[in-house]
C-alpha cells in the first residue's frame, strides 16, 4: 500500500482483510481500443493481462455498432480476483495500481489514442445489504496520477433462507 499522507489513526475505516460487511470484492483495469490489439497493449504496458480479446475482423464503416455492446478491436483486462485474498477493496486497488504504476508512461501514451477508453471497475458484494467499501486518499491520488476513472458496482442478493 502507498504511504498515508496523514496518520492512519485518523482514519474512520481501518484496513481489514476480513471486512465484515463484504462478501466478496475485486478490482479490474479495463482497456478497450479500436487502435490497438490486445498484444500491442500488453507489449506497451509490459504486463500480461488476466483476460483479453482481439476481434478477428476489422470493423467496416457500414457495420452497425450496438450502443450496449461496442465492438472493440482490442480488450485488455487486469483483475485482482485471484491475486488478492482480502475483502477490503483497498487491498485490491493497491495491488492493481502497484502493478500498473511501473507502466505509467505507456498507460498515458495509450490514453492518447482517440478510440481508446479505460477505467478501473470495482465489484463489491455486500454480506448484509448495508455498509460499503472505503477508499483512502492514497488510492485516490494514484488514480489521479494514472488518469483513471473508478467505477464501483454494489450488489446484495439477500439471505438464501429468506423466501
Amino acid at each position: 500500500m502507498t504511504t498515508p499522507s496523514r496518520p492512519i489513526e485518523s482514519r474512520l475505516t481501518p484496513i481489514a482483510r476480513d471486512y465484515a460487511t463484504c462478501e466478496s470484492t475485486r478490482a479490474i483495469l479495463s482497456i478497450y481500443s479500436n487502435d490497438l490489439e490486445r498484444d500491442a497493449i500488453s507489449a506497451r504496458m509490459n504486463l500480461i493481462p488476466t483476460d483479453s480479446l482481439t476481434q478477428t475482423k476489422k470493423l467496416r464503416a457500414k457495420e452497425p455498432i450496438s450502443r450496449s455492446q461496442p465492438k472493440w478491436l482490442g480488450v485488455w483486462l487486469l483483475s485482482s480476483e485471484f491475486a488478492v485474498e482480502s475483502k477490503d477493496l483497498r487491498h485490491h486497488l493497491d495491488w492493481l495500481l502497484n502493478a500498473v504504476i511501473p507502466s505509467e508512461k505507456s498507460l498515458r501514451e495509450i490514453q492518447e489514442f482517440q478510440s481508446t477508453k479505460m477505467a478501473i471497475s470495482c465489484f463489491w458484494w455486500s454480506n448484509y445489504g448495508d455498509g460499503g467499501p472505503a477508499i483512502w486518499p492514497e488510492q485516490m491520488a494514484m488514480l489521479h496520477r494514472l488518469n483513471l476513472e473508478l467505477n464501483i458496482s454494489f450488489s446484495y442478493f439477500g439471505d438464501d433462507d429468506s423466501a
